[in-house]
């Protein structure tokens, strides 16, 4: 499952790059957002896998216009109590 997952989060975040310089996904962001706050340690994970492919390009207004709340995520996937895998993927 894990596995699979990670594959799941790496195409989306290859695939999100593309389609965010569009303005072609706009459902992408906020369903990341939603996946961290889940609750569930494996989507909070993948959503900062996919979080992590898509800063190589922080050129997409799309992403510069979630900063603060990816801020946010990642300050809160850092504290004590996140699961060790959450914090490690932050």
């Amino acid at each position: 499952e894990r596995s699979i997952r990670k594959k799941v989060a790496d195409a989306t975040g290859q695939l999100g790059k593309e389609l965010l310089l569009q303005n072609a996904w706009p459902e992408l962001l906020p369903f990341l957002l939603q996946c961290t706050r889940s609750g569930n340690p494996g989507l909070h994970q993948a959503a900062l896998q996919v979080f992590a492919d898509l800063g190589d390009d922080l050129a997409s207004p799309a992403l510069r216009s979630q900063l603060p709340a990816l801020r946010q995520v990642y300050a809160a996937s850092l504290q004590e109590g996140g699961t060790n895998g959450v914090r490690i993927g932050a």
